[in-house]
Parts: C-alpha cells; structure tokens; sequence
C-alpha cells in the first residue's frame, strides 16, 4: 500500500508541473511574451534595432599604371666581329683600339706576293689571247680563207677566259687587305705584324657607338603594352637616382614557352647615357589604364561566389560583386557596377548581411527607427523592471 501512495503522490507531482508548465496561459504552441522575444530592427539590425556602424569611402575612378620590370644588356647600334676569309702572314697591321673608322678602311696587310704573280700571269695570258684574236680577225678581213670562222671564234672563247683568270687574280689580290666592313670604334686585337692567321681567325670587332640597342625580356602579360615607338624608363646601377629614356624598337613575333617572356629591343641615344656595350641596365615600362573604380583594399571581402563589396545604399547594404584589376599599396581598381562617388564599406564589413541597416558616424537613424527603437527598447527595460520586482519580493 505505501508503494502505490508513493506512486500516486508521484504521478500527481507531475501532471502538476506539467500544467504549470504547459498549460491553458503558456501552452505549448503559444508564442512567448514580447518583452521575452528577441529585439532586431529593419533588415536584420542589431539588438534594439540599432544598426550596424561602419566607416564607408567614396569610390573614385582614376587610372592605374601597369609596371613591368626588367634586366636589360646594352649592344651597340651595329657590331661586327671582323675574320680573316683567307690564310697568310700579317704584313702589316693599321688597328688601332678605339679609333673610329669607316667603311673599307684597311685594317690588315698579308703577305701578297703569290697573288701578285698570278694576277701577272693572268694579264700575260689575256694579252696573248688578245693579240691572237687580233691577228685572225686581220687576216679574215684580207680575204685569208686560211682562216676560218671557228679558229675565230675559240680566239674570242681564249680572250674571256683570260680576262675571267686576271679578275679572279685581282680579287685574290684584293683578299690579302682586310677592310672594315661597316663603320664604328674599333675593339681590342690581338693581331700584330707577322702574326699567321687562317681562315675564320678573329680579327677585331667594329661597334657603331652612336646608337646603342637595349635587349630586354618582360612577361607576355605585358603584351598589350609593348609596340615600336612605346618609351620605358632605363637607370644604371652605376648612376643611381638618374632615369634616362629609351624607345621600344623591336618587339618579338613569338613567345618562349618554357619562360613565357617575349624578347624587346629598345633604342637610346649615346650621347646622352653613359654606357658601353655589354652593360646591364634597369628597365621599368609603365603604361596608364583607362579610369576605372578604386577602393580602400580593406573593402574587398570574399565569400562562395568570389570578390565583393558592400554598398551603402542610403542606409542599407548591399554586396556587390567585383573583379580586381590592379592592385597598388592600399588601394585596389576593380571592375564592378559601380558609380563614381558610390560608398563603399571600409570598416565594419564583418557586422553587416545583405539588406542590413546600417549607420555611419556622420548619420543616425530616422526618427521613425528611432522611435521604432525607443519604444521597443522601453518595453524591454519595462519588462527587465517586472521580473526584477517580482524577484525581491519573492
């Protein structure tokens, strides 16, 4: 008998809190009392309807220059490593380094003396080939049928294979001075009177000095940049803090795949920038954009769908998204729909969602989410007032 009084004492403690708990006044699919339920103002605001507070920019459309830097090497306007195209003695030399030349100026003598008997030999024999051509066309016009037309005509055949053999003895003749073949400044030669020298021997180099050529290689991004009459800036390690020009004279037709760098050549005045061939210059080419929209780099956030911005759009923001075109220190170009003197949040981006409410220190709530605001910010503090009430006199 007192096990089943336990258990009825049991089950009527239970229905008990049962009905207080979910009874006819707070049953269970009754919405809770208002100064319980939680406070959010228009589009998600915070606590109390206060919207977010934020610090926003104008955005500003300005161009963006694209820098692209470079190792260049400086070659003269012109160079030509002189060789020897025959085998001889060096008679006499007329190299001098530094000095300037001009084209066809003798630089060596070799030792001529065979071609000297050929070319004699060969007029010898053109002479012979003359007279004999000579001596039949005479007797064939005195009426000699002695001679006849084809001893006539092989005498001919003699005398332009004569006059072939002196001018080919000439210009074996001719070989044995080597010339300058362009104009320009003479290099360093190791070539000196009775040196003996075969065919394809270095014999000096000739550099036209009044022009010099920059070599330089830039990434294939760069490509939209690059034509012949484009400038770049161009600085030596040796003059640090000067910046001479140069002019793009050359772009190459392809692309090197393995380094995906395209070959540039550019041109400079030497008389205006001190530098030899073979010197290694700094090249920088920067080329201004068309205007485009720039922001603070902190305004740029990033979700699933990529790059974007929150706009303020009179209070209420708006996320809309970009593409980063350059960046630059601190601030950001992108391409995005957006207007010129659009705000865009800076500050704060991390407390605001899309249709949120938001407030900058410049402007405050309307009047209407102000009194919106008061009057539920009153209940709370009416309710807060109740329960504590209830509790001390409790």
């Amino acid at each position: 008998m007192k096990t089943l009084g336990s258990l009825l004492v049991a089950a009527l403690l239970v229905s008990g809190a049962w009905w207080i708990g979910f009874g006819p006044e707070t049953g269970a699919g009754q919405a809770p009392a208002e100064s319980a339920a939680p406070m959010r103002g228009p589009g998600g605001a915070g606590v109390g309807g206060r919207a977010a507070l934020v610090t926003t920019q104008p955005v500003e459309f300005i161009p963006y220059e694209d820098v692209y830097q470079a190792i260049g090497t400086v070659r003269a306007g012109h160079r030509v490593q002189v060789q020897s195209q025959v085998s001889g003695q060096v008679t006499e030399s007329l190299i001098e380094t530094g000095a300037e030349v001009e084209a066809g100026t003798p630089l060596l003598r070799l030792d001529d003396r065979v071609q000297q008997l050929a070319l004699r030999t060969a007029k010898a024999e053109l002479a012979e080939a003359q007279s004999t051509l000579s001596r039949y066309e005479a007797l064939a016009g005195g009426g000699n049928v002695a001679v006849t037309e084809v001893q006539i005509a092989e005498a001919r055949t003699a005398v332009e294979i004569a006059a072939a053999a002196v001018e080919g003895a000439e210009h074996d003749l001719s070989e044995r001075v080597i010339v300058a073949p362009i104009g320009g400044h003479l290099g360093m030669s190791e070539i000196e009177r009775g040196t003996a020298i075969s065919v394809g021997t270095d014999i000096v180099t000739i550099s036209d000095l009044d022009e010099m050529r920059v070599s330089f290689s830039l990434p294939d991004r760069a490509l939209g940049s690059l034509a012949p009459g484009v400038e770049v800036a161009m600085s030596l390690p040796t003059r640090p803090g000067t910046v001479y020009e140069a002019v793009i004279s050359a772009v190459d037709t392809e692309i090197d795949p393995s380094t995906r760098q395209i070959a540039v050549e550019a041109r400079l005045d030497a008389a205006q920038v001190p530098v030899l061939p073979g010197s290694v210059v700094n090249v920088v080419l920067a080329q201004p954009s068309d205007p485009a929209a720039s922001v603070a780099a902190l305004a740029v956030t990033w979700s699933r769908e990529g790059a974007g911005v929150w706009l303020d759009e009179d209070g209420t923001a708006r996320r809309v998204p970009v593409e980063i075109l350059h960046r630059a220190g601190d601030a950001v170009w992108l391409d995005a729909p957006l207007e010129p003197g659009a705000r865009v949040v800076v500050e704060g981006t991390q407390k605001i969602r899309e249709g949120g409410a938001i407030a900058t220190a410049t402007r405050q709530a309307s009047p209407e989410e102000g009194e919106t605001g008061g009057r539920r910010m009153g209940a709370a503090r009416a309710a807060d007032q109740d329960e504590g009430g209830q509790g001390h006199e409790g």
